[in-house]
């Protein structure tokens, strides 16, 4: 097997190197070291591993580092052997296949899901016996239940029982939860693997084994993607003739609460339009259009059996990528830079593009793309349990995280208090309830046992397990490991941890509602009010609200580009003599604007904020990271770090930051340019939906232009993530390795005065609100804080589809939300989100005077020696 290596420039000499067995290359990025031990491995960085089938390799790796991240944030991957990776490769296949065949449009997805409706009915039993399966389980510590061969037989009998019933609820809840399906085949995977293992691998270490799968995975998800892609480009593509095509095939009911036009004229309970033989959608009536496709915006079963494939095989790309972070042959100090923060960064990166998504399409995807990512966290989650199963290998990564993250360590604590905070009052409430369960048990063996003095060896239930009779004996009022975390979490600032966690749910807020939602309704009110303007006019009206656009802070740049796409290529087209003039004059006009807006946002914005101290202070002027973006920022020419920063960092913030910095403008510009490489492929997706929704002479829409609209945004997207992850790793990069350059930046003074002034109120605010010394109308509002941001995040982001409207920016708002924004937002979830984030950021309103009011008056009695007079 030959590897190739880190530099391509090595890549002859380490083939040499292999073929022949004895050639030792002297580079220190290539060790070639064959050990008399046939169990070790040696790496391309030099580590060893001891595993029977690994060998020298790194495919995966390098097809990651090629094209997707940069080689220090993904470690050599083993290349298995060729038999084993075919073997793998199929086994994997075997269920994927079976999956896609029966959910998906191209098999039987459709006799499923009548299946699965005609079912529906035994879903309350089957969450409840599920349920019950679950707490008995948990209740009566299955778990110890394994010294014994009757309590083991029992105990993996109950769990089967248990997995049975959950793929049953799964099956049947189809019509509930459109995603099940998925979640079905995220939850089988990782146990299939874990199969697998048992059976053909059982004494390889789980972390090597769950790593050498990453290359078979990946080579799976490449042949189902690739082919998914060849059938949808060629055969059957989602558009207009499809969705109605496959949504009467499912049966899904017609949504007329905004288009009572759309009614058929004959039976009020039908559409007004109809799916034709020859691929093609007919309307009848003057008022029947293409808006009226919009009755079947809440049905997303059709779109997810036909998406099937590709969610699979996105599904297991993303996987195979965390799979590499398990293998344990590792040089220790790469280790520990490597598994948290790449783990932190794929999920950042992975929702800073829902959150561009989001922001293109409203809220019509976002149900599906919350929908996948929580598969994704299940998929990961699941994997990450069964690889870190021993209890020493979570405590070394728990210890790593904590030593990485460092300052930070509380800011992420605050991001796990609001995602997961029902789960941990779930969690400590079943702990109690378990543990009464312990004590009602302690009790009974007790009065069963109180004569015999070795009363742990004569009971049936702990002789074999001594930690259970432990278990039992613990009198808390949780248990015993519960307890210990929350003695942990004594530890923590509670107040501060509540109050970011907050300020996350009102991040959460203002990118997936505000920006999210909003600026789609106003963007698509600006297509509608221009449609009839000449190109000179609405070219000017376009540009000033696509810079006026851009100086909001919370609003990317990629719903400014596909409205421009969509609303001045058709005027454009007229004027100017065809669609390709007029695609080429909208991205001109595109990149103009985000020219303006940067120079708007550096010189104007940005310098003049540079004046003040407390916005450098804010900015963290004097930190390592902007010391080292502005060490990147300042080198003369055009690098693909200063461009990767400029391109892929948010628009408003880092052309303000530069601005802040008081770095030379034409430099700056010149490194925003290669923008074009996500503008252009934005602009053609708005370009698309025109056309999409236009028809010819014939009366035949374009067939390929839905197609090329999500081809275009996938294209646009996985550029922007390429510059994201560039230039954080680029920053990182600088930080580590250029040190010394970073310390011979001069320090702001004047900010670093005022942190030193500040240090003394920071530290009398947090004396003052510690959670200890609050009055307990204070910590209420705190809670009642948390509790109702909480609460909103989790219903916009579980119920986004009943919180608002399906709208695009195709859509109208006298059509598609009857003539007021506001219907927007469904009742009554969609206001209950909106008004509780409300009423948490008045509560912490209040929480904060109160704090800033306690210690200004111990700053003025420290002050006064003592005596406030």
């Amino acid at each position: 097997m030959t590897m190739i290596s880190q530099s391509t420039s090595v890549a002859p000499a380490r083939m040499a190197c292999t073929m022949t067995e004895d050639l030792i290359a002297n580079s220190r990025k290539m060790k070639c070291e064959t050990g008399t031990d046939p169990k070790t491995t040696t790496w391309a960085n030099g580590d060893t591993q001891s595993s029977t089938h690994i060998k020298e390799g790194g495919y995966l790796s390098f097809v990651l580092k090629g094209f997707l991240i940069p080689y220090y944030l993904v470690p050599d991957m083993p290349a298995i052997d060729i038999n084993r990776f075919l073997l793998m490769a199929l086994l994997i296949l075997i269920p994927v296949c079976t999956c896609i065949a029966g959910f998906s449009e191209v098999g039987f997805g459709y006799q499923f899901f009548d299946w699965s409706q005609q079912n529906i009915s035994m879903v309350p039993n089957l969450c409840i016996a599920f349920a019950s399966m679950i707490c008995i389980a948990y209740f009566f510590d299955l778990e110890y239940w394994q010294k014994s061969n009757c309590g083991l037989c029992f105990r993996n009998t109950w769990l089967v029982l248990t997995f049975l019933i959950l793929v049953a609820l799964i099956l049947f809840s189809v019509d509930k939860f459109e995603y099940s399906s998925l979640l079905l085949f995220v939850t089988f995977l990782p146990i299939y693997l874990l199969l697998i293992k048992r059976v053909s691998y059982p004494d390889e270490k789980p972390r090597d084994y769950v790593a050498s799968v990453s290359g078979p995975m990946f080579f799976v998800s490449v042949i189902i993607g690739v082919s998914f892609g060849i059938f949808e480009g060629v055969s059957v593509q989602w558009n207009a003739a499809t969705l109605v095509e496959y949504a009467t095939k499912a049966g899904c009911e017609p949504d007329f609460s905004f288009h009572v036009q759309c009614r058929d004229s004959i039976d009020s309970s039908k559409t007004c339009f109809s799916h034709n033989s020859n691929n093609t959608v007919s309307f009848s009536g003057d008022n029947c259009t293409k808006t009226c496709l919009a009755v079947y915006d809440g049905c997303h079963h059709p779109f997810v059996m036909w998406a099937w494939p590709f969610m699979c095989s996105a599904t297991l790309f993303f996987l195979s990528f965390f799979c590499v972070f398990f293998q344990s042959g590792i040089k220790k100090d790469r280790l520990e830079d490597l598994l948290p923060m790449a783990f932190f960064k794929t999920w950042s990166v992975l929702f800073f593009m829902l959150w561009i998504v989001a922001s293109i399409s409203g809220a019509a995807y976002m149900q599906g793309l919350t929908s996948f990512v929580m598969c994704l966290f299940i998929a990961v989650g699941i994997l990450a349990g069964i690889t870190f199963i021993h209890p020493k290998y979570r405590r070394k990564l728990a210890k790593q995280v904590e030593e990485k993250l460092g300052a930070n360590m509380d800011t992420f604590r605050s991001l796990v208090i609001v995602t997961c905070l029902p789960i941990f009052i779930l969690y400590f409430l079943v702990s109690f309830l378990n543990q009464r369960v312990r004590r009602m048990r302690s009790m009974v063996r007790q009065l069963l046992f109180k004569n015999d003095e070795n009363l742990n060896a004569n009971n049936p239930l702990c002789s074999h397990r001594p930690s259970l009779a432990s278990a039992m004996d613990w009198n808390g009022w949780l248990t015993e490991i519960a307890s210990t975390q929350i003695q942990g979490m004594k530890s923590w600032d509670i107040s501060k941890l509540f109050v970011w966690a907050i300020y996350w749910g009102m991040a959460f807020h203002l990118m997936f509602v505000l920006v999210a939602q909003f600026s789609i309704v106003f963007l698509s009110w600006v297509i509608y009010k221009t449609e009839e303007f000449n190109l000179w006019l609405l070219t000017f009206c376009l540009a000033s609200v696509g810079i006026a656009m851009f100086l909001l802070p919370p609003v990317p740049g990629a719903p400014i580009y596909l409205m421009s796409g969509i609303a001045m290529v058709p005027v454009a087209a007229k004027e100017l003599g065809g669609i390709p003039a007029a695609f080429i004059y909208t991205c001109v006009i595109s990149i103009l604007i985000k020219l303006a807006a940067c120079f708007l946002q550096q010189k104007v914005i940005g310098e003049n904020l540079s004046h003040y101290v407390k916005i450098r202070q804010a900015v963290k002027i004097n930190s390592d990271f902007m010391r080292a973006a502005k060490l990147l920022l300042a080198e003369p020419g055009i690098s693909a770090a200063k461009v990767s920063i400029l391109c892929g960092g948010p628009d408003w913030p880092t052309s303000v930051s530069c601005g802040i910095m008081r770095l030379d403008l034409l430099p700056i510009m010149l490194g925003t340019l290669p923008v074009v490489t996500y503008l252009v492929p934005l602009v053609l997706s708005g370009t698309f939906m025109y056309l999409d929704g236009i028809m010819d002479t014939e009366s035949k829409e374009y067939p390929w232009a839905n197609f090329m609209v999500s081809f275009c945004m996938i294209l646009s997207a996985l550029v922007q993530y390429a510059l994201l992850i560039y230039a954080a790793s680029h920053i990182e990069q600088t930080m580590r390795e250029r040190k010394d350059e970073i310390d011979a930046i001069p320090i702001d003074q004047e900010v670093k005065n005022a942190d030193d002034d500040d240090i003394e109120m920071i530290n009398l605010s947090l004396e003052v609100s510690k959670w200890e010394q609050l009055p307990a109308w204070v910590k209420m509002c705190l809670v009642l804080s948390l509790l109702t941001m909480t609460i909103s995040c989790y219903i916009v982001y579980f119920f986004g589809d009943k919180c608002f409207m399906e709208y695009t920016l195709t859509y109208t708002i006298e059509e598609n939300l009857g003539g007021s924004v506001w219907n927007l937002l469904k009742w009554p979830l969609g206001w209950a989100a909106l008004i509780m984030c409300v009423l948490s950021s008045l509560l912490l309103l209040v929480f904060s005077c109160w704090a800033k009011k306690g210690a200004v008056k111990k700053m003025n009695y420290n002050h006064s020696g003592g005596n406030l007079g």
